[in-house]
């Protein structure tokens, strides 16, 4: 069997992908610790729409630089799997496109903007909801599924593979992290929900 050897400049490359992508992740998690979200929201005299709209212009700000070098390096290339398998690539894809629009809408209808951008011109926050409606009746994180279908049913090469091992790993903890906010935030409520529907497709925790 052939082994893969890749040059020093191509692993430099892809060593320092990874660690863009985890600065990234890493900013983006940590602007969403409710502690530190708390204090900033406090010393800049934010309100809690306000603050995630910034967040919301930061996270994609950031995020550019990153997707700019991942080109950069190789990645995001038009090169769909071979057939046969370029049927079942089209079908996982629709799907996640699919299922993250279904949680977006899931979300829209409770009132709720993930970018705070329509909150942030009501008068006052928009009290916290506990949506288990639409996709949410049937998982708890099907954002997070969509996710990882996305990243994972496109080209593979090279740098979409250390791309897709630091999104997975934000994935997870991603939802490990929000499972614990909402449990704190919604308590019996949320606990009650969690034993009826699972986490994702599958997956009872």
């Amino acid at each position: 069997m052939p082994t893969i050897t890749l040059s020093a400049p191509v692993s430099n490359q892809l060593t320092a992908l990874a660690l863009a992508w985890a600065a990234w992740a890493a900013l983006h998690s940590l602007l969403l610790q409710d502690h530190l979200r708390a204090r900033l929201e406090k010393s800049l005299g934010l309100r809690a729409a306000t603050y995630r709209l910034l967040y919301s212009i930061l996270a994609l700000a950031t995020i550019l630089p990153v997707l700019t070098y991942y080109w950069q390096v190789g990645g995001m290339r038009a090169n769909p799997w071979p057939w046969p398998w370029l049927a079942l690539q089209i079908a996982l894809q629709a799907a996640g496109w699919g299922l993250l629009f279904w949680a977006w809408r899931s979300f829209s209808r409770e009132g709720l903007d993930l970018s705070g951008l329509t909150q942030v011109g009501q008068a006052g926050d928009h009290p916290p909801v506990l949506v288990t409606s639409g996709a949410y009746a049937r998982m708890r994180h099907p954002m997070t599924t969509a996710g990882f279908i996305i990243i994972w049913a496109r080209p593979l090469g090279d740098a979409d593979l250390v791309t897709n091992a630091v999104l997975t790993a934000y994935l997870v903890l991603g939802a490990i992290h929000e499972e614990r906010r909402l449990r704190r935030q919604f308590g019996q409520a949320y606990r009650d929900y969690a034993a009826k529907v699972p986490a994702g497709p599958g997956l009872r925790w």
